[in-house]
């Protein structure tokens, strides 16, 4: 089974409030009849009798209020959490948040609130409808403001529910459709081969030729099933989550993903308890990367950081940080083979006041290129398949071309895919 480690998008480093509540009620003051009269008051019996009744009746009375008044006492939450912080949806398609409050009887009002209704709307009991691509936050609050938030990506395209009917039609539609075009292309292939004199079939013989040596110059191999990536653990941040969302497809086989929002070579290393620290819950713990890495077992580590470290500390210091980074998996896992993804560039025209910037990824990118070789680590470089050209992501690729500008839409997670299969082994 997958295993996902999920957490905040890259933005910010986030933190939930706690607040704890304590209150006391105190209980009436009862009055016994018998210490209203002195010993030597003459009282009938009668009277006596029916004083102890309607004292009797009072308390229990007295009694049912305090019940009363304790069952309709709204207990505050100390704290609370979402069942979810990141959630990946497509136009259309709805989707249930749940909020977790501290204590179990806490109680209240909770207030739920989208960032921008025209990308994902929410209501008052936290169901959620994607209407249009982008990122938005989804926040819940308690009566006492204490707060927590979940990270809603909608990518383009239309959702359409299973329908086993439609699935098999579309299918039947789509391979009629595949036979045409071959049936067509390969009628045209034997008209103009016919047509063909020696001196052409040369000339294409050579440029077949040279075809397949630059071929060889940019895949590494045949086109690996996605079996193989069963022994695979993919670490990195938001965008990395992004592909896990894309994998439940099955595309990457069972691979298991360490992925959490917002973290970089630098904030993975900090201890469990550092105040910076971002680390992936295992088995219901948060755990250090390294040590989840030897838990899992699997021989193929996929990295993509630097991202959230080039924007703090710059380029060199993400470099030495990438260096110790590994040098600690492997310390406790001597046997895999690691495999580091470059850092994806961001569309054109981003401006940000930090070290983030297409710049400074080009130059990390080519600086642990050398390091993967050094060390014998597999250096993917996705920037040729999913830039312009220029250095930039394409647009259309993008799937938050408004907001951060460096997260795939479903295109760019298929070629990310594609490239992946044909270039690591």
């Amino acid at each position: 089974m997958r295993k996902l480690i999920i957490t905040m998008l890259l933005g910010g480093l986030g933190s939930l409030s706690i607040l704890s509540a304590a209150g006391c009620a105190s209980s009436p003051k009862r009055i016994n009849v018998s210490d209203a009269f002195p010993e030597n008051s003459v009282v009938s019996t009668e009277k006596s009798e029916a004083s102890e009744t309607s004292e009797k009746s009072r308390a229990d009375q007295s009694s049912r209020e305090e019940e009363s008044s304790e069952e309709s006492a709204v207990i505050p939450a100390d704290s609370i959490a979402l069942n979810e912080m990141s959630v990946t949806l497509h136009p259309g398609e709805k989707y249930r948040l749940d909020a977790v409050l501290q204590p179990e009887d806490a109680g209240g009002k909770l207030t739920w609130l989208s960032s921008d209704d025209s990308i994902v709307t929410v209501t008052d009991d936290g169901r959620l409808k994607a209407l249009s691509a982008g990122q938005v936050t989804i926040t819940v609050t308690t009566e006492n403001d204490l707060s927590s938030s979940c990270t809603i990506t909608v990518y383009d395209g239309e959702y359409i529910e299973d329908s086993d009917e439609e699935s098999e039609e579309e299918s039947k539609n789509e391979s009629e459709e595949e036979s045409k075009d071959e049936s067509e292309e390969e009628s045209k292939d034997e008209s103009e081969e016919e047509s063909k004199d020696e001196s052409k079939d040369e000339s294409e013989e050579e440029s077949k030729e040279e075809s397949k040596e630059e071929s060889s110059r940019t895949v590494t191999g045949e086109a690996v099933d996605a079996s193989w990536f069963d022994d695979a653990v993919f670490i990195g941040d938001s965008v990395t989550y992004g592909l896990y969302n894309y994998a439940e497809n099955g595309c990457l086989g069972d691979a298991d993903f360490l992925a959490i929002d917002c973290m970089g070579y630098h904030t993975a290393m900090f201890g469990l308890d550092h105040e910076y620290g971002i680390h992936p819950v295992y088995n219901g713990q948060k755990v250090m990367i390294d040590d989840a890495v030897r838990e899992i077992g699997k021989k193929k580590v996929f990295i993509m950081l630097g991202m959230n470290d080039i924007c703090s500390w710059g380029v060199d210091e993400s470099v030495d940080a990438m260096k110790e980074f590994t040098d600690g998996l492997l310390a406790k896992s001597p046997d895999i083979q690691i495999y580091v993804h470059s850092v994806t560039p961001m569309i054109a025209g981003k401006v940000r006041e930090d070290f983030l910037n297409n710049t400074n990824i080009a130059r990390y990118n080519e600086q642990i290129r050398q390091i993967c070789a050094e060390r014998g680590f597999i250096y993917l470089d996705l920037v040729p398949v999913v830039s312009d050209g220029n250095g930039n992501l394409r647009d259309d690729y993008c799937v938050d071309p408004n907001n951060l500008g460096f997260h795939y839409n479903s295109t760019g997670m298929q070629a990310w895919v594609d490239f992946l299969k044909t270039h690591v082994q």
